[in-house]
C-alpha cells in the first residue's frame, strides 16, 4: 500500500528463520541487509523498517542493530526481547531464545525472571490472555534492563502504536519502555507513541479482514497447537486506530526523509504521545 503513494518497498528477508530441527521452533538471526545492493534502488533519504508483534519487536531490534536504517515504525510491539514460543531445546529446560546475533542469543525477559507468574491455564475451545502473565514478568526489574532493547542506538525517527487492552501482551506498557529509554537518552531524533484505550492487539492495515482475527491459534508451535490467545480489543476499535495509525505512519514516512538530529544544545524532548 506504501508503494502506491510514492514510497518505494521492499519485503527483505533480513530473519531467518531457523527450522530445521523442529518445524514448530521460530528462531531469528539478525542479519546485516545487503544496503549496499538496496540503497540505490530505495530513496536513499530514508530505509525505513516496519513491523507489527513480533516483528515490531524485530522492527526495533535492527533499527537499534543496523546504523543504516533511519526510520522504525513498530506496532503493538515489544520494547524488551521475548522468548520464542515453543519446546525447549533437547536437554534444555529454559525457555528457548528467539532472536540470535553473531552467533549469540539474544537476552530475553522469560531468562532466569523471578517474579513469573504461573503459566495461564489453556482449556479447550477457550481463548487465554497472556497480557496478565507477561506484566508479571515485567515486576523484575533486573530480568527488564538486561532483556531491554537498546533503542536510542536508532538514528531516525521512531512510530510506536500500541492498544491499551491488547491481551496478547501488554503492548502499550511494552512501548513504553522503549520510549522511556529514548526520552532518557535524549533520543536527537522526533518519537511518538500513539495509544488506542479500546483498541487490542490486531491493529493492522487498513481493510484487513479483523473478524477473522479476535482469536489467534498456535497451529504451527510445536505443544502449543491447541492453545487458542485472545487478541482483545474489539474489531470496530481495532479498525478504527488502523486507520488512524496508518494515516500517522503515512506522514512520519514523509517527515522522515528529510529527518536530522537536534544538536547537542537541544533540551532533552518526551515523546509525543497521543491518547485516541
Amino acid at each position: 500500500m506504501t508503494a502506491v503513494l510514492g514510497f518505494r518497498c521492499l519485503h527483505a528477508a533480513v530473519a531467518r528463520v531457523e527450522r530445521e530441527r523442529n518445524p514448530g521452533h521460530r528462531f531469528g538471526t539478525l542479519r546485516r541487509p545487503r544496503v549496499s545492493l538496496t540503497l540505490n534502488w530505495f530513496d536513499s533519504r530514508l530505509l525505513a523498517v516496519w513491523g507489527a508483534s513480533r516483528g515490531g519487536e524485530l522492527a526495533l531490534l535492527l533499527g537499534a542493530t543496523f546504523p543504516e536504517i533511519n526510520a522504525v515504525a513498530a506496532w503493538v510491539p515489544s520494547g524488551v526481547v521475548f522468548w520464542a514460543l515453543g519446546l525447549a531445546e533437547p536437554g534444555d529446560t529454559r525457555p528457548p531464545a528467539a532472536w540470535t546475533f553473531r552467533g549469540r542469543a539474544l537476552p530475553y525477559l522469560q531468562e532466569n525472571n523471578m517474579t513469573a507468574d504461573p503459566l495461564p491455564e489453556h482449556l479447550p475451545g477457550r481463548a487465554v490472555a497472556y497480557t496478565p502473565f507477561y506484566r508479571s514478568q515485567l515486576l523484575d526489574a533486573r530480568a527488564v534492563e538486561r532483556a531491554t532493547i537498546p533503542v536510542e542506538k536508532i538514528r531516525g525517527p521512531v512510530q510506536l502504536v500500541s492498544g491499551v487492552d491488547d491481551q496478547m501482551w501488554p503492548s502499550s506498557d511494552l512501548a513504553d519502555i522503549a520510549v522511556r529509554r529514548l526520552e532518557a537518552h535524549c533520543h536527537p531524533f522526533p518519537f511518538r507513541h500513539l495509544k488506542y484505550p479500546e483498541a487490542g492487539h490486531t491493529i493492522v492495515v487498513p481493510y484487513w479482514p479483523l473478524q477473522d482475527l479476535r482469536v489467534l491459534k498456535l497451529a504451527r508451535v510445536e505443544g502449543l497447537q491447541d492453545v487458542l490467545l485472545s487478541q482483545g480489543g474489539t474489531a470496530k476499535a481495532d479498525a478504527e486506530a488502523g486507520v488512524d495509525a496508518w494515516r500517522d505512519l503515512l506522514a512520519f514516512l514523509d517527515d522522515a526523509k528529510t529527518a536530522q538530529p537536534r544538536p547537542a544544545s537541544y533540551e532533552c524532548s518526551r515523546a509525543d504521545e497521543m491518547i485516541e
